[in-house]
């Protein structure tokens, strides 16, 4: 999934908890063998190859995050949409590398072409496309659902205080060392290459916690930032003030699968799916050019900011 994973584990089965380790690299290995497109042999991979409107027969595991991705870009109107992966490689965000200029109208009109949700199903335990060049990524939901799936590999062992982190996208339940909820920073959108920087810090008490930020992966040109964060609708990157949208809700999974869509929606969209989704709650930042002026908003029952960070 490109990035780390860091786990606090409170517990005195110490002998256990280290065991543990080998377990949680095996399940990241198996779930980056299905869904990273940075692995060419990865079930995902194959499918994006597969020229063909027949079904492609996948594991459980990737069909079931599929057909949540799937919902969810229904639920958000198609701004949370997997088979944006021929944008996302045209734009220099993936496996294709980098750029430093803006693609021409005619080639974003040309990916655009094999985009959108209805050019692709999930049958039983296989995917099937309607157009043989759709092409899948699952960048923004395979971390949560990482998460949620090491998460429910340290319930299994009896351990029921923990904080389990993977590319930035976190899990806690119970207790920390000190007997008191965990607490995990939001990162602010201009940190000066300090990963401690944080505008405040949030308590959880058994749920997850996802940021989604047009402000640490994007290229410059012609004195204008172009963001990782690209609306299907346009093909183009989002441009907003709205620069980081951190979403609370109890697994990880859907908590991911939603942080980016409400920046492409922006907030008042936003607001409107999560009263919709009883559970949900979100933090929404919104900045100038330069990231200096800072506006913090949240929903209701989004918990008290800890001013006290880091």
């Amino acid at each position: 999934m490109g990035g780390t994973w860091h786990i606090k584990l409170i517990t005195e089965k110490a002998d256990a908890a280290h065991a543990l380790e080998n377990e949680i690299d095996a399940v990241l290995e198996r779930i980056n063998d299905e869904m990273s497109t940075y692995r060419p042999n990865s079930e995902i991979s194959r499918f994006n190859a597969h020229k063909s409107v027949a079904p492609f027969p996948v594991s459980e595991e990737l069909a079931r995050v599929v057909k949540k991705s799937m919902e969810i870009g229904e639920a958000t109107h198609g701004a949370f949409d997997i088979t944006i992966d021929p944008l996302i490689n045209l734009w220099g965000f993936d496996r294709a590398g980098p750029r430093d200029a803006p693609p021409s109208a005619g080639d974003i009109l040309k990916a655009k072409a094999h985009v959108g949700l209805s050019k692709l199903a999930v049958n039983g335990q296989a995917l099937v496309k309607h157009d043989p060049d759709v092409t899948i990524n699952l960048g923004g939901i395979a971390a949560g659902f990482a998460v949620d799936v090491v998460s429910e590999l340290v319930d299994a062992k009896g351990i029921t205080d923990y904080m389990v982190e993977i590319t930035g996208e976190v899990r806690a339940k119970g207790k920390n060392i000190r007997g008191e909820a965990w607490r995990i920073g939001v990162k602010k959108p201009k940190d000066d290459g300090d990963p401690t920087s944080v505008v405040a810090k949030v308590s959880l008490k058994n749920q997850s916690l996802t940021t989604s930020g047009s402000y640490h992966n994007y290229f410059m040109s012609g004195g204008k930032q172009f963001t990782h964060i690209l609306d299907p609708t346009t093909g183009t990157p989002v441009q907003t003030d709205l620069v980081s949208v951190t979403v609370l809700y109890a697994d990880a999974l859907t908590a991911d699968a939603y942080d980016t869509p409400f920046v492409i929606l922006g907030e008042e969209r936003a607001r409107e799916i999560i009263a919709r989704t009883p559970g949900m709650e979100a933090l929404f930042i919104h900045a100038d050019a330069e990231l200096k002026n800072v506006h913090i908003t949240k929903t209701a029952g989004f918990p008290s900011l800890d001013e006290r960070a880091p």
